[in-house]
């Protein structure tokens, strides 16, 4: 086993080191590279780089994993800005979004509010349906972002909690997950790794116990 233990399988839909596009879960849940995506050096082994002034590079897949998000689901990435957003600037982490069932989406961003810059994560909704943190990220450090996805939605933060809101419904034409950008817009300027979904919500200890473990793997 390498010196980065694997996740255990229960409830992973898709796996993504980031070393490439392909998905190592064993769900075959490729994704496609859409612009210049390079792989190189990242958190755990190598990761998606986007670049740091990145206008088109992202990674995508049309394909909801096959989860109905009107149920239980999550997701857990690492990341690193290497530009921060400008004012009125959106960087998008990772975004779900699934007409399976009842129509949702989940997206997890970066954002720059009129000076004041928030990790903004919209849960089938533009407005109300919103965790929005206040918080200055500094460029070219790694952070961990989990997401529980439920009735109520909570989000962790290297570990902890940084907020809760119910979820809503959405208008949703396709099904599909990305990383690095929304509908080839609100690029992300840095790095993703580790990305993974899965089919149900994890516990906030098991979340703490999971960035303490991965905060102490080398490089």
């Amino acid at each position: 086993m390498s010196k980065f233990q694997h996740w255990p399988a229960a409830n992973i839909l898709a796996l993504y080191r980031l070393a490439d596009v392909n998905d190592v879960s064993g769900n075959s849940h490729t994704l496609a590279n859409v612009g210049t995506v390079t792989f190189g050096a990242g958190r755990v082994g190598n990761c998606a780089l986007f670049g740091n002034a990145n206008s088109s590079n992202y990674l995508f897949s049309f394909d909801s994993l096959g989860k109905d998000l009107s149920g239980e689901a999550g997701i857990s990435i690492w990341f690193l800005l290497q530009t921060l957003p400008a004012s009125g600037e959106v960087q998008t982490i990772v975004m779900w979004a699934s007409t399976t069932g009842t129509a949702r989406y989940l997206i997890v961003t970066y954002i720059n509010d009129s000076g004041t810059k928030k990790i903004r994560i919209k849960c089938s909704a533009e407005s109300g349906n919103v965790i929005d943190k206040a918080i200055d990220l500094v460029t070219n450090v790694w952070y961990k972002l989990d997401l529980n996805w439920a009735a109520t939605c909570e989000a962790f933060l290297n570990g902890s909690s940084i907020g809760t809101v119910s979820r809503g419904t959405a208008t949703v034409t396709s099904s599909f997950i990305e990383v690095g950008g929304t509908l080839a817009s609100d690029f992300m300027k840095g790095n993703a790794d580790e990305a993974v979904f899965f089919s149900a919500v994890r516990t906030a200890a098991d979340i703490r116990r999971r960035y303490a473990f991965e905060r102490g793997m080398l490089v």
